[in-house]
């Protein structure tokens, strides 16, 4: 490859900025200084040629309407699916927001480009549905009544399908009933801050699926299935302290406190904490009483960089 070839190779630069020039674009016309943001990402990322700067002009000449917005989303998430890609584009469109509350479509024209690169995640939730739905299991409820289950079905809902699926003794998962309830609590609360913001994304799938495997000793398959059924199986936020209080029951100190930074590390894996998410956690942190500094750590306020939180 020679020289000229390598310095263009990578198109994703002029990718982001198209997406940045988008965000530019939703308050109707473009601020002069969104456009010296957006040249100077591009001068630090890019050595443009002669059709680098007509495709990017065409962009900054005309005004980008919220359905071509759209489109170049789906198109920059079909073509680039790193996470490191996801982010750097997260980065750069989140230059041009105004100071809270002074422009609402631009808030909104960020929130609309990062749930577009995650679409696919979205649809994922449905597919990990199908899954589950599509998987009978081997115990039957139905002998007794299903309302003989109802009580024990609305306390804990995983906790339940746990036991028509594994049996009373769990054997399968080689874990005792006093810990496979626990880990359905601890799933429970997994499953609500995964809900908070209403985006599931393949990295929180591997986080949760690592500690799955990792803190409990599951087989792959048993972790799996564990995680569909909490996935599947949304809980309210109204259960949270119930959840917690029995949590708190099976549980040491340092357990809870070792559940509570995973939880906050699962709402901070894309870079962000939402308003929505931070509710969640903070009414988990009061119900698990959990340190002062651990809150503080989880909500980024004693690190270098701190998480964003943003609206939802």
């Amino acid at each position: 490859m020679s020289e000229s070839a390598a310095l263009f190779a990578d198109p994703r630069p002029l990718a982001i900025a198209k997406l940045m020039l988008a965000v530019a674009w939703s308050v109707g016309k473009l601020a002069h200084e969104d456009v010296l943001k957006i040249q100077k990402y591009l001068n630090g990322a890019l050595r443009m040629n002669e059709s680098d700067k007509h495709s990017f002009n065409l962009y900054q000449e005309y005004a980008i309407e919220p359905m071509e917005r759209r489109r170049l989303s789906r198109r920059f998430a079909q073509t680039y699916t790193r996470p490191e890609d996801r982010l750097e584009v997260t980065k750069q469109i989140e230059t041009l927001l105004p100071p809270q509350g002074q422009s609402m479509r631009k808030t909104m024209a960020v929130q609309e480009i990062k749930e577009a690169l995650v679409e696919d995640q979205i649809n994922l939730m449905r597919k990990v549905k199908y899954k589950l739905t599509g998987t009978p299991f081997p115990a039957k409820i139905t002998d007794l009544g299903r309302e003989a289950f109802l009580q024990d079905y609305r306390s804990n809902p995983l906790f339940f399908r746990l036991k028509v699926r594994y049996g009373d003794t769990f054997t399968d998962l080689k874990l005792s009933h006093r810990k496979v309830e626990k880990l359905s609590l601890e799933m429970s609360l997994v499953s609500l801050v995964v809900y908070a913001d209403q985006i599931l994304l393949p990295e929180e799938l591997t986080l949760i699926t690592d500690y799955l495997m990792k803190n409990w000793e599951l087989k792959d398959l048993a972790a799996e299935s564990i995680l569909t059924m909490a996935l599947c199986r949304e809980c309210a936020v109204e259960q949270i302290p119930a959840f917690c209080g029995r949590y708190v029951e099976l549980s040491t100190y340092d357990e809870r406190q070792q559940v509570y930074l995973m939880l906050g590390k699962l709402a901070r894996v894309d870079h962000h904490v939402t308003k929505s998410e931070q509710q969640v956690l903070e009414s988990i942190a009061q119900g698990l009483d959990i340190a002062s500094g651990v809150r503080r750590s989880v909500m980024g306020v004693d690190e270098a960089e701190p998480a964003l939180i943003v609206e939802q």
